[in-house]
């Protein structure tokens, strides 16, 4: 660079090895902010310029945005210096050795930090001869990896899930002989807390990258077992509830004398089934694997994801089937409403339902706002959703349930007899006012209960 109209000179020798010396156009190019510009532009050695001062031929010179004063005449306003780039080339010639030369490409005239316009006499020749820039000399680009104080949350949240459900068996098993868990048809709970712990099991899956040692074809297989983990979980619990509620509407129809597990369990395994068709399509044609990709060609930013040719199509597929029973399984706690909690938990599979949409709603857009843009960030979103999911399910079906065992309330006299354990069903019984009375038994097992309390099913 050069200074001229006045006396005071400055020239700083730019070597054509110096990556970007005369690419005044591109400087945007390779620095995104001021704490990048060195010495590797036009503009960075610019700015190195201007924040420097030295000694002239009439004495100090700073280049500086204050106007000239008294004190300090010498200060230059940006815009009244002509700064020029030179292109210094050396060759070797056998008679006269190495010859250097010096060439003005470009010069900046009044040029203000937001309206730099530079004029070009001719290309920049760098070290290869030719006029394009080589590669960016930069430091070692962000690769976007996963914070390990946002692994350690995402992973405790997990564990706390996973030991919920394993606790809520343990529970629904040491009080299997129970009144209220022999109502609550105990194979249907096991079945709700099996798919809330393999929902939860799904964030393991996505608590890894390449910082915490896993190679590429690691963390493609993790990629996959995610979806299998996360939709199968979502299935097997929307559709354990389904069925329970089902089973119970029919064995209040009295549409037959003996209600099976067999005989409720068609719905359940068609849309398991169909779950599993897709999710094994979706692993051996277009498998989900690990890839990181280059999000940013002037620094080098990295970001690693999971993803394949056709996620979106088979992502659909899983999502209309997951709404199927969400919407089945809505319908039917509606159906069974007016049923006693203790048996059909309608208003608590209402409440679970509508924290789910609630989620989907305003968790979907936030992933896609924070999509590439913060590896932590994103990741923590999922994790949230997928824990809130899972652990809503198993405390809002289950809490009630544990109340009610430790304590009971006491109900009326009034006894009739439906046998829901194995199950058979018994006329009911007529009270004067014309009431059917009920009592349930529990699905798993085959010795009657004996339940006070009336219901009205007409």
């Amino acid at each position: 660079f050069f200074y001229v109209n006045t006396i005071s000179f400055l020239w700083t020798i730019t070597g054509n090895s110096l990556d970007g010396a005369g690419e005044k156009s591109n400087s945007s190019k390779y620095f995104r902010d001021k704490s990048d510009c060195h010495t590797n532009s036009g503009n960075g050695h610019l700015d190195g310029i201007l924040s420097t001062s030295f000694f002239g031929a009439t004495g100090k010179v700073e280049f500086c945005e204050k106007i000239a004063s008294s004190s300090n005449p010498r200060n230059r306003p940006r815009n009244s210096v002509t700064f020029g780039v030179y292109n210094v080339q050396a060759r070797l010639d056998q008679e006269e050795g190495v010859i250097i030369s010096s060439n003005l490409t470009d010069i900046l005239q009044n040029g203000s930090r937001n309206n730099e316009v530079w004029t070009s006499f001719e290309p920049f020749i760098y070290y290869d001869d030719t006029s394009s820039p080589p590669a960016l000399l930069r430091g070692f680009p962000e690769q976007n990896y996963l914070s390990s104080s946002v692994q350690f949350a995402g992973l405790f949240l997990m564990v706390l899930s996973i030991f919920l459900s394993v606790a809520f068996m343990a529970f629904v098993f040491y009080f299997r002989n129970s009144m209220t868990i022999k109502a609550s048809q105990p194979i249907f709970l096991y079945c709700l807390l099996f798919g809330s712990a393999l929902m939860a099991c799904g964030i393991l899956t996505l608590s890894f990258d390449e910082s915490y040692g896993w190679d590429e074809q690691a963390l493609s297989s993790a990629c996959m077992f995610t979806p299998w983990l996360l939709f199968l979980g979502f299935i097997i619990i929307y559709c354990g509830l389904f069925t329970k509620l089902w089973r119970i509407n029919k064995v209040l129809q009295f549409r037959r004398r003996k209600v099976e597990i067999k005989h409720v369990a068609g719905p359940f395994a068609i849309l398991t089934l169909s779950v599993v068709v897709v999710l094994t399509c979706w692993t051996t044609l277009d498998h989900y694997s690990w890839v990181r990709k280059e999000v940013n060609t002037e620094t080098g930013e990295t970001y690693g994801r999971c993803t394949s040719k056709n996620t979106m199509v088979y992502a659909t597929v899983i999502g209309v089937l997951m709404s199927i029973s969400m919407i089945m399984t809505f319908f039917m706690s509606w159906k069974t409403k007016d049923i006693e909690s203790k048996y059909s938990e309608s208003s608590w599979i209402f409440y679970t339902i509508f924290l789910h949409v609630q989620i989907y709603i305003f968790g979907a857009p936030i992933l896609i706002v924070l999509d590439k843009a913060s590896a932590s960030a994103t990741y923590l979103v999922r994790v949230m959703i997928i824990w809130t999911i899972s652990i809503s399910t198993s405390t809002l079906i289950m809490g009630p349930k544990i109340g009610s065992v430790y304590w009971p309330q006491s109900r009326g006299t009034t006894r009739g007899r439906v046998i829901v354990s194995g199950a058979s069903t018994s006329k009911p019984s007529s009270s004067a006012s014309g009431v059917c009375t009920s009592n349930f038994q529990d699905i798993s097992s085959v010795s009657k209960i004996s339940t006070q309390g009336t219901q009205d099913f007409s």
